[in-house]
């Protein structure tokens, strides 16, 4: 009788994992943060932006944006973690998520804007700064 149970459990399992097996802003997030700390940040970027298949037609806005963060690394100290701050969403298909991304001398702001067209997520835009003080006013 057990056997049975446990059979019945696989299929359900295999099937939500592939209804809801889909990854989801937050997940890309993570695992952007996760090479940022152990690979660098402009690997992260390249890799976040492989989720966007035209990322190719704005490769020139991604390497300014590894350029710029590569230039602020001395100056804002080694990352010591991330946290989320803020979820906001239009509709279903269009995420915002705002990080702080903490470093030990100044943390930085992300924002990072998903997108789902059709059935898989997408970075569409990615920007920081240092500007604090702005998230804190924005802040309810």
């Amino acid at each position: 009788m057990s056997r049975k149970y446990l059979l019945s459990f696989c299929i359900l399992f295999l099937f939500t994992r592939h209804v809801f097996g889909q990854t989801v802003p937050l997940e890309i997030a993570n695992k952007f943060f996760s090479t940022y700390n152990n690979v660098g940040p402009s690997n992260a970027i390249d890799s976040l932006f492989t989720t966007n298949v035209y990322a190719a037609d704005f490769k020139k806005e991604v390497d300014a944006l590894k350029n710029k963060i590569q230039e602020n690394l001395s100056s804002i100290g080694k990352f010591t973690g991330y946290q989320l701050l803020e979820t906001k969403s239009a509709g279903k298909d269009l995420i915002l998520l705002v990080f702080i991304a903490k470093h030990e001398r100044l943390p930085l702001i992300f924002k990072m804007l998903f997108y789902k067209p059709l059935d898989k997520w997408e970075i569409q835009d990615l920007s920081f700064d240092n500007n604090v003080d702005e998230v804190l006013r924005e802040a309810k």
